[in-house]
């Protein structure tokens, strides 16, 4: 089942963090702590991670979350290529790269 699509930001590689929309987030949230993840050919696990948002300077009233799943896996992924993010029949995630390339 196809969860989403959306291209890696250029920290994606450094600390392994992919922005995921709240819908994702909730629906792999569901599934407990770890979640068993393969990126491309490797397999690991991943967890998701809710982060208070620290885009607006003190003083900004529009407070939110940005929402990540993480894994070292996630370190693979090239800047702002397209990722569809799949659950898999087993309960864990897939990713790859989508074949449309680039944004």
């Amino acid at each position: 089942m196809l969860l989403e699509l959306r291209a890696a930001s250029r920290k994606t590689p450094l600390d392994g963090r992919f922005e995921i929309a709240e819908a994702t987030a909730s629906r792999l949230s569901a599934l407990g702590g770890l979640i068993p993840i393969v990126v491309d050919d490797a397999a690991g696990t991943a967890y998701v991670e809710r982060m208070p948002c620290t885009c607006l300077k003190s003083g900004g009233t529009n407070a939110h979350e940005h929402l990540f799943l993480v894994s070292d896996l996630l370190r693979s992924a090239i800047p702002d290529r397209i990722y569809a993010l799949e659950l898999d029949d087993s309960g864990g995630v897939r990713m790859t790269r989508s074949h449309e390339g680039l944004l």
